[in-house]
């Protein structure tokens, strides 16, 4: 076996073995430590960024076929994947800087419910692109179908709104305990 067939047999195992790992964290910690939470977050961040430069490394190779849509097709894989990186380190923004008022329980309970739709959000989107890398147009070209980049998208937009309102809340909206 040479090295690039072992590097594209082992990273896909070690990315979603990250994010898989996060969603598990994030889930089973969310509102019970922040701290543990914040931890999920940052492995689905190294998930995503090892994720990432995978696939940008694999469009580069020399046995895909390079046509003149290469550039969208990997913009329609890597755009999505980038958004929700973006969001994510907005929500480690929040929680870094509401970490007392959030670990003082000095939120509403809407930050509570709020949070978990936004995980909730990205779970779906993670299943999402899951199911789209099963497809043989990723097997041969490392890309998904502009329809499901799309939906990722709005999906993305989705959560967007769902983090703004944590930060709302967490910014307008302090309880007493």
């Amino acid at each position: 076996m040479d090295h690039s067939s072992y590097i594209n047999s082992v990273m896909p195992n070690v990315y979603y073995s990250l994010i898989i790992t996060g969603i598990i964290i994030l889930f089973c910690l969310t509102g019970a430590s922040l701290a543990g939470t914040m931890a999920g977050y940052s492995f689905i961040i190294a998930g995503l960024i090892i994720m990432v430069g995978y696939l940008v490394n694999s469009m580069q190779m020399p046995h895909i076929k390079k046509t003149s849509s290469t550039g969208l097709n990997m913009l329609y894989t890597i755009g999505p994947l980038l958004t929700i990186m973006g969001l994510i380190i907005y929500i480690l923004y929040l929680l870094g800087i509401y970490f007392d008022r959030i670990s003082g329980g000095h939120v509403s309970s809407g930050y509570y419910t709020f949070s978990q739709i936004s995980s909730i959000i990205m779970l779906i989107q993670f299943i999402v692109f899951h199911y789209a890398t099963l497809k043989p147009q990723f097997k041969t070209e490392y890309s998904i179908p502009s329809s499901t980049s799309l939906m990722l998208i709005l999906l993305s937009i989705l959560n967007a709104v769902s983090i703004y309102t944590v930060y709302l809340i967490l910014t307008f909206y302090s309880t007493d305990g």
